[in-house]
């Protein structure tokens, strides 16, 4: 009974060639334990695409806030805005709040 198949030993041949060894060393060390590996440069990349999405929602938010500051230019729209958003009152009047079941 043989020990090793003849397929085996064709590979066990082919890892025992120092240009094979030396590419497998290689390829680990660059795709996994390098300060510049593949693993951190996709992780990295990840965070990328986090980031430029985060930066588009703070600008479209930035964008709708400005032209709510624009519409707020008149001082009856800020009035109207203080009571609705922070319910503000003038003097002597009371300010009552209906919550809507769903």
């Amino acid at each position: 009974m043989k020990l090793l198949s003849s397929k085996a030993l064709k590979w066990l041949r082919y890892l025992k060639n120092k240009y094979v060894i030396a590419t497998l060393v290689f390829i680990i060390w660059a795709g996994f334990v390098d300060e510049y590996s593949i693993y951190r440069l996709i992780k990295v990349n990840r965070q990328l695409a986090e980031i430029d999405a985060q930066i588009m929602h703070y600008s479209m938010q930035t964008e709708e806030l400005k032209r709510r500051i624009v519409s707020l230019d008149t001082t009856e729209n800020l009035v109207r805005f203080a009571r609705e958003q922070y319910l503000m009152s003038k003097d002597n009047e009371d300010v009552f709040l209906i919550k809507e079941e769903d």
